[in-house]
């Protein structure tokens, strides 16, 4: 019995990877571009140019934060306004590259383009400080040529297009210090810690390359689940003791596991 005590207990003191809670990624919703100023020959086509735009992040907790870009924006980006300027963007490669921070990626009216042709350099700003900012990232680069975002913040790369190629880095996104090069590259990153803003150069430009910016309810906005008690704290190895686990940050729990077997009729 002394043993079935340990093991119940440590199941419970270990409940942070025993939860699983129901995760929610929210993007920007970009609502309009600045007017397109110019028109720029790049990349085997004409790219019409506006200087930034603006739309609101909805953070999980429901607060509403307003997102600010300054930078290049091209036709081809995605507004509640005026709609996309590749319709649906076709082969969107969606649901390929989510992990488990990111468990969805943005619809496909609601991704900025830019290229770097006429304006390289690109800061996002937030109407207040952001946690664990994440970033994802449509068609960076091709296979034949190599284009790259040089960030002034660090970053992890979360997933990748699940066609990446390693040996020849195609549809990857590889990382190097604070600059991301892509081969048609597709996936997320995210910037551990709390910003203000977020700023990016694009070193190598192309035609074009998709991207928005979210938060995760798993690690930015929900705090990590404790558990302070459990009771009884023993029972039979055939299973079906009903137990009360006792703690912190415990709403959104969806299932529950001791001892790596699941418990059934959870009730948060």
């Amino acid at each position: 019995m002394r043993t079935i005590v340990l093991k119940l207990w440590i199941a419970a003191s270990a409940l942070l990877g025993s939860f699983a809670m129901a995760q929610t990624v929210n993007w920007v919703n970009w609502t309009a571009p600045g007017s397109y100023p110019s028109s720029v020959s790049g990349g085997g086509a004409t790219i019409n140019y506006a200087s930034g735009a603006n739309g609101t992040l909805t953070l999980p907790n429901s607060t509403a934060v307003t997102a600010t870009l300054t930078g290049e924006v091209i036709s081809q980006s995605c507004f509640t306004t005026n709609g996309c300027g590749w319709g649906s963007w076709a082969g969107l490669p969606s649901g390929t590259y989510t992990s488990s921070v990111v468990p969805s990626i943005p619809p496909t009216n609601n991704l900025i383009a830019q290229s770097g042709y006429a304006n390289p350099a690109h800061t996002l700003t937030f109407s207040q400080p952001i946690s664990n900012v994440v970033m994802d990232i449509y068609s960076l680069g091709n296979p034949s040529a190599a284009s790259a975002y040089q960030f002034t913040q660090d970053f992890t790369i979360l997933s990748q297009d699940s066609r990446c190629v390693p040996s020849t880095g195609y549809y990857c996104l590889v990382k190097s210090g604070l600059t991301l090069t892509g081969k048609e590259g597709s996936g997320t990153i995210q910037f551990l810690g709390t910003y203000s803003a977020v700023t990016w150069t694009v070193t190598v430009p192309e035609f074009y390359s998709g991207f928005n910016i979210g938060v995760s309810s798993v690690n930015a906005s929900t705090p990590a689940p404790t558990v302070t008690a459990v009771s009884p704290g023993s029972g039979s190895t055939a299973g079906g003791t009903s137990i009360t686990i006792t703690g912190t940050d415990l709403t959104g729990a969806t299932a529950v596991t001791v001892g790596g077997n699941a418990c059934t009729n959870v009730v948060v």
